[in-house]
């Protein structure tokens, strides 16, 4: 898979919140995910293997379960939230209560995977397992704490995430932890809902080099042109797709959940561009590209 001793690729990020509008801001309570796109890759497609791939997708969600088992309580869930929020009152507590804890820094959060993918280990090389980031230690770092970061202002995660990008390298350290096939009710693969009590083992770091360059007003002005669906940042931050099945065959997906992401992230993404924009597959040109925007 990816995680070769010594290996190194590009990356694309994404910081995400949970909900599908625009218009809320980083004060609203939200569920937050953290997506990271690698580059340059040479591998068979997990969704078919007779297709070459470049890109290997892993997808995190700041909560280590979801709040449903099945793709049909998923569906149901979507369908009628008010019904299953009743019926299910004690697991939409726990999300209200992670999603309404006030969020500092996006830099110092923890992430996972949530659903099970296929990973080899050295004993074995057929294992499911799940990820999950971390901050470095040096990310939680000594900069001067702004106003915006108390949460005064509707953008200040953004604001905090582009200082400290700004003031030092930032980083998040990549942990896996496997399935236990001796016992596999501890680490179900179709039970996501059950969080797994096996051991995380650091295995890689994604490193975000100082970028002295950015600037908060410019930032602003693309989120303004962002939600006023106008400028250049629109075309290429909607292309932009990250779905746990850009993967290569080494990272499968596994599970029912999982299978169910496929038609599903197809179709969010074809409503989302609408169909009038292609299927951004970045390369190493398209950094430049998005510096010569910004």
């Amino acid at each position: 898979g990816v995680f070769v001793t010594g290996a190194k690729y590009p990356a694309w990020i994404r910081v995400s919140s949970g909900s599908g509008s625009i218009e809320k801001t980083d004060q609203d309570p939200d569920m937050k995910g953290f997506a990271v796109k690698l580059l340059n890759l040479e591998g068979q497609s997990s969704v078919d293997e007779t297709v070459a791939t470049t890109v290997q997708d892993f997808l995190f969600t700041g909560r280590p379960v979801p709040f449903v088992k099945t793709p049909e309580e998923q569906l149901q869930f979507m369908m009628d939230p008010k019904g299953f929020v009743k019926s299910n009152f004690n697991r939409i507590a726990h999300v209200k209560r992670d999603t309404e804890r006030k969020i500092t820094s996006l830099w110092t959060e923890g992430y996972w995977s949530r659903l099970p993918f296929r990973m080899q280990s050295r004993r074995d090389p057929e294992m499911a397992a799940k990820f999950m980031i971390l901050p470095c230690d040096s990310t939680v770092d000594d900069i001067p704490e702004l106003d915006s970061y108390k949460g005064k202002t509707p953008y200040y995660l953004a604001e905090d995430f582009l200082t400290r990008a700004k003031e030092s390298d930032q980083c998040m350290d990549f942990y896996v932890q496997f399935e236990n096939k001796t016992n596999p009710k501890e680490t179900p693969i179709e039970d996501p809902m059950t969080e797994w009590n096996t051991k995380y083992k650091k295995i890689a770091r994604l490193t975000i080099p100082r970028n002295q360059e950015s600037n908060l007003l410019e930032a602003q002005n693309a989120l303004a042109n962002y939600k006023s669906k106008k400028g250049p940042e629109l075309s290429f931050c909607e292309s932009l797709s990250f779905n746990s099945w850009n993967s290569i065959i080494e990272h499968l997906p596994l599970g029912k959940m999982n299978a169910a992401r496929l038609p599903v992230m197809k179709q969010s993404q074809a409503n989302r561009l609408n169909t009038s924009l292609p299927v951004l597959i970045p390369s190493l040109e398209s950094l430049k590209y998005v510096k010569d925007l910004f």
